[in-house]
């Protein structure tokens, strides 16, 4: 999972400009007083979806590229796609990931632990994940909500529709509870999201005197289901 998320923040095919991620390499990691080498950033990532996991609520949903059939599995043709929680046939490729999560009234804040980041790791990233994690909560103050809070798909596998799926799975059990869905987006990806049924709920943004304009700023959006039309 790791190695998908460092793929797409480093692809040197990607000609569109992010703003943000290029701060970001800027920054040196006050935990280590260096910029992070892609083997602290593989370690870094993967403790993160450790941290995702043992966490226990979150679910991971992943697109996989599959082994080529043999004589042996024709049988598996007839099906289309395995059901949630099924094992993936030996040999499948992990290519894209989402993590989504059923927001509840009674689900902790998040803010607490975005203000420690802020003061243990003072750099742009934390103030982004401080900033979007106050809009969020304020915004769906009282409300259950799906919050997609990872979407990732590798470079090479891009532009196939799997970001869609992943999206379309939230989407989905957000439909099956009555529930809003939740996200933010750089504007890159946005277009992706408005077809999939999201609208732009609104404008977030933070201070940056690196960047072009003093700040940075992306979209938050919302999923109205069927049940809250």
């Amino acid at each position: 999972m790791a190695h998908i998320v460092y793929a797409a923040n480093h692809d040197a095919t990607n000609t569109t400009e992010d703003e943000m991620m290029q701060i970001a390499e800027l920054d040196i990691d006050p935990t280590v007083g260096h910029k992070l080498s892609r083997d602290e950033e593989l370690v870094r990532t993967e403790a993160r979806f450790t941290e995702l996991f043992d966490e226990g609520a979150n679910r991971f949903v992943g697109v996989y590229l599959l082994p080529t059939l043999t004589d042996e599995g024709e049988k598996e043709k007839g099906k289309e796609k395995p059901e949630d929680g099924e094992v993936v046939p030996e040999g499948a490729v992990l290519v894209g990931q989402a993590v989504w999560l059923k927001v509840g009234k009674d689900t902790p804040s998040d803010q607490p632990a975005m203000d420690k980041l802020v003061q243990d790791k003072p750099v742009m990233i934390s103030r982004f994940k401080a900033q979007i994690t106050r809009t969020r909560e304020a915004q769906m103050k009282g409300r259950d909500y799906w919050w997609l809070k990872v979407l990732t798909v590798h470079p090479e596998y891009q532009r196939r529709g799997l970001g869609s799926m992943l999206v379309k799975w939230g989407t989905q059990k957000a439909d099956g509870d009555g529930l809003h869905g939740w996200l933010e987006t750089s504007p890159m990806g946005l277009g992706a999201y408005l077809k999939a049924g999201f609208k732009v709920a609104g404008m977030d943004r933070i201070d940056e005197p690196r960047a072009k304009r003093g700040h940075l700023e992306w979209p938050y959006m919302i999923y109205d289901s069927r049940g809250t039309q």
